[in-house]
C-alpha cells in the first residue's frame, strides 16, 4: 500500500503545533498517538477507501486448525463440512509413547491432532450432512450418528467387550442390549446450526464495518448482495439456498499507534487528514475551540478531494463514460 511511517505523520503534526520534533518529551509523544488514533479512525470510517476495504471467503465457522487445542462444543469448518469436538482425546503418558516428539505439554502427555473427520471426538454437525436411519442390529462405534423418530443422536461411548470378538466392542441393542434410550451411551443432538460469520475468526482479518455479503467474489461477478444483519456472534446471513460458503465486503479495523511505533506504516493519501484532525484534537486540548472547528473542516475539506479523486477523476470503465481523444 502507498504509506509513509508513522514518524512523518508524528513529525508534522508536531511542526503545524509550534513543537520541536526533535526535542518531544515523553507525555507529548504519549498525547500525540492519542490524537493521531482518534483522526485516524475518523479518517478510516468517514469512506470506504480502497486500501482498507477487503474481500474474502468465509465460512460460517473458523477453519480448523492442526495442532490447536479445542474445547468441548467449539465448532469448525473442515473438508466442506462443519464439525462440533463432543469429547476429549485420551491422553497417553510417556510410558506408552517414546516418540517424545509428539508431547505436547508439560505433563508428559500426548494428543493425536487428529482431523476432525478422522477423529472419534468431532461429529459433523450444520443443516447439510446424512444421517443413516438407526438400526438395533447396526453396530455402531463412537461417533457415530444415525436418525431415529426425527430427532438425530450421537454415539459418545462403546462397550470394552471381548478382545476376542471384535463385533463386542461396538453398541449394539441386539447383541448387548444398548440403544438409544441409554444415556452413558448415545446422545441427542442438537441439530440447530446458525449461518454467521464470526466477527474475528481464527486466521481472518477483524470486520470493521461490514458493507455486503454475496455469494460469489463481487470484484469480477456481478453478485446480487444478499440480506444479513448483526448480531451478538456475528453477521448473520439470509440464504436464498444452502451454501456452505459467502464472499464479504468489509472495512478493516483502524490501526491504532503508540509513540515508538516510528515505523508503522500510515497510508499516504489519508496522511494530511488525518494530521490536520489530530491537530483539531492538541487545538481543542489547548482549550482553542474556534480554531479547532476549523481545523475539522479543514479536515473535512481534504477527505473531499481524495474521494473526489477516486469518484470522479479515474476512467474505470464506468457505464456510459465518453473518452474524448485531445
Amino acid at each position: 500500500m502507498r504509506t509513509i511511517p508513522y514518524s512523518q505523520l508524528e513529525r508534522g503534526l508536531a511542526a503545524i503545533a509550534g513543537i520541536d520534533s526533535q526535542n518531544l518529551l515523553a507525555h507529548e509523544k504519549a498525547q500525540f498517538a492519542e490524537y493521531i488514533n482518534d483522526a485516524t479512525k475518523f479518517v478510516w470510517e468517514h469512506y470506504p477507501w480502497p486500501e482498507t476495504t477487503r474481500v474474502e471467503k468465509r465460512y460460517f465457522r473458523p477453519l480448523w486448525v492442526e495442532g490447536q487445542n479445542y474445547e468441548i462444543g467449539d465448532e469448525v469448518f473442515f473438508n466442506k463440512k462443519y464439525y462440533r469436538k463432543f469429547a476429549d482425546y485420551q491422553t497417553n503418558t510417556s510410558e506408552i509413547w517414546e516418540d517424545k516428539e509428539n508431547w505436547t505439554d508439560a505433563s508428559r502427555n500426548w494428543f493425536p491432532f487428529i482431523d476432525p473427520e478422522e477423529s472419534s471426538v468431532w461429529h459433523q454437525t450444520g443443516d447439510r450432512f446424512d444421517v443413516d436411519d438407526y438400526r438395533e442390529e447396526g453396530l455402531y462405534a463412537t461417533g457415530a450418528l444415525v436418525s431415529f423418530e426425527e430427532k438425530v443422536y450421537l454415539c459418545i461411548k462403546t462397550p470394552t467387550g471381548d478382545p476376542t470378538d471384535p463385533t463386542s466392542q461396538f453398541t449394539n441393542f441386539s447383541q448387548n442390549g444398548i440403544g438409544l434410550s441409554n444415556p452413558s451411551y448415545w446422545q441427542e443432538v442438537d441439530t440447530t446450526f446458525d449461518r454467521y460469520i464470526g466477527y474475528d475468526q481464527e486466521g481472518q482479518s477483524v470486520i470493521g464495518t461490514l458493507f455486503s455479503v454475496h455469494t460469489d467474489d463481487p470484484r469480477y461477478y456481478s453478485s446480487t448482495p444478499l440480506n444479513w444483519q448483526l448480531g451478538r456472534e456475528g453477521v448473520y446471513i439470509n440464504l436464498p439456498f444452502e451454501t456452505n460458503e459467502v464472499w464479504v465486503k468489509f472495512r478493516e479495523e483502524p490501526p491504532t499507534y503508540s509513540s515508538g511505533d516510528s515505523d508503522k506504516p500510515v497510508l499516504n493519501y489519508l496522511a494530511s487528514a488525518i494530521k490536520a484532525y489530530a491537530y483539531r484534537s492538541f487545538l481543542i486540548s489547548d482549550g482553542q475551540n474556534e480554531k479547532a472547528m476549523l481545523q475539522e473542516q479543514m479536515a473535512l475539506d481534504l477527505l473531499v478531494k481524495e474521494i473526489d479523486k477516486l469518484v470522479h477523476q479515474q476512467d474505470r470503465g464506468v457505464k456510459g463514460f465518453k473518452a474524448i481523444a485531445i
